[in-house]
């Protein structure tokens, strides 16, 4: 899911310090993220990971688990700046704001569960509050 790859890119930048093939595996979690593209927005990432290549781009995105993407990409280019094979400060840009804020911010300044979701909605997860 796209919440546990959020998770795994912030675990993963996070361990930096103690592993010196931490980058090498963010890009490649980034890489998957970015592989399985939300079929709504495709500057968030689909909310399944499916093992068939024809279900790439075939599922919206969760909001949960891109604003962890977001805040990963954020952490990276903080750890090893963005000169390298991923912009990652461009990325963590256009996912805010072609992205998040394009697509899952409703007309009262919430969010919304992802880019499927009405622009009028009120809904909202218990783990956006947490």
């Amino acid at each position: 899911s796209s919440e546990g790859q959020g998770y795994g890119m912030i675990i993963t930048v996070l361990m930096a310090g103690y592993d010196s093939n931490a980058q090498k595996i963010y890009d490649g979690l980034f890489k998957t993220a970015r592989t399985f593209k939300s079929s709504q927005n495709p500057n968030l990432m689909g909310w399944v990971v499916a093992d068939s290549k024809k279900a790439q781009g075939h599922f919206d995105s969760a909001t949960d688990g891109d604003l962890d993407i977001a805040y990963s990409l954020l952490l990276a280019h903080k750890q090893w700046g963005s000169n390298g094979t991923v912009n990652y400060l461009k990325e963590a840009q256009d996912m805010i704001t072609k992205g998040i804020k394009a697509s899952n911010v409703t007309n009262n300044n919430r969010l919304n569960l992802g880019d499927w979701d009405s622009k009028s909605s009120l809904d909202t997860t218990p783990s956006d509050w947490g």
